[in-house]
């Protein structure tokens, strides 16, 4: 009876120690990454300094300003995002656009 139960018991802990040992997982990959540029003008005119904000969609809350020549860059995650503009003078533009690679999106604003 020692005998079995030792060997019972033996089994049971070398059961538990290899089912503890897991193999190595794969490390995982960060999600790709998407560049969205491109300029912004009003009546034709770059405008510097204003916001380009994603206001909808994974990437939400994500925002860059324009420089030189109205030009900005901004890198997201992808998905379907809504991209704003808008200043004092000319109507908001909302542009929403699915984003699986790298895209320019030209924004003109009119009164």
């Amino acid at each position: 009876m020692k005998i079995r139960a030792f060997a019972a018991v033996a089994f049971t802990v070398a059961a538990f120690a290899l089912s503890a040992c897991s193999s190595p997982t794969a490390p995982t990959q960060p999600p790709p990454t998407y560049t969205v540029s491109g300029t912004v003008t009003g009546l034709g005119v770059p405008i510097v300094g204003l916001a380009v904000t994603v206001t909808a969609g994974p990437d939400a809350g994500k925002s860059t300003t324009t420089v030189a020549g109205g030009a900005y860059s901004l890198v997201v995650n992808g998905g379907t995002d809504t991209f704003e503009v808008k200043t004092g003078g000319f109507k908001t533009l909302d542009i929403t656009q699915l984003i699986g690679a790298n895209a320019t999106i030209n924004f003109a604003l009119v009164p």
